[in-house]
C-alpha cells in the first residue's frame, strides 16, 4: 500500500487528547450524576410518584452504565494509540539498523 505515513508523535498526541476527553467527560458525567441524585424522589411518594420513579431508577441506572463504559472505550482508544505509537517507531527503528548493519556489510 502507498500514499499514506505514520507519524507516531500525532498518534501520540492524538491518543492523549481522547484520554484527556474521556477523562473529562466522565467527570462531568459523575457530577451529572451526583446532580440528578439531589432530585431523588422529586416525583412524589404517592402512587404516581412510584410509577414514575421505579422506571426512571432503572433507565438512568442503565442509561449511566451505557456512557461509562463509553467513556471507558475511549480511555482505552487513547491508550492503544499510544501502544501504536511506539510500536510503529520500534519497527522503523528496528528497520533502520537492519538497513544499516546491510549497507556495512555490502561496504
Amino acid at each position: 500500500m502507498t500514499g499514506f505515513e505514520i507519524n507516531p508523535e500525532s498518534l501520540r498526541d492524538g491518543g492523549a487528547t481522547i484520554g484527556d476527553t474521556a477523562r473529562s467527560f466522565g467527570d462531568r458525567l459523575q457530577a451529572f450524576r451526583a446532580e440528578l441524585a439531589s432530585y431523588d424522589g422529586a416525583w412524589g411518594d404517592d402512587a404516581i410518584g412510584a410509577l414514575i420513579g421505579a422506571p426512571y431508577q432503572a433507565v438512568s441506572e442503565w442509561a449511566f452504565d451505557c456512557y461509562r463504559a463509553a467513556a471507558d472505550e475511549l480511555l482505552s482508544a487513547g491508550t492503544d494509540l499510544g501502544v501504536m505509537a511506539d510500536g510503529y517507531e520500534g519497527a522503523d527503528e528496528s528497520a533502520s539498523g537492519l538497513f544499516q548493519n546491510l549497507h556495512r556489510q555490502l561496504g
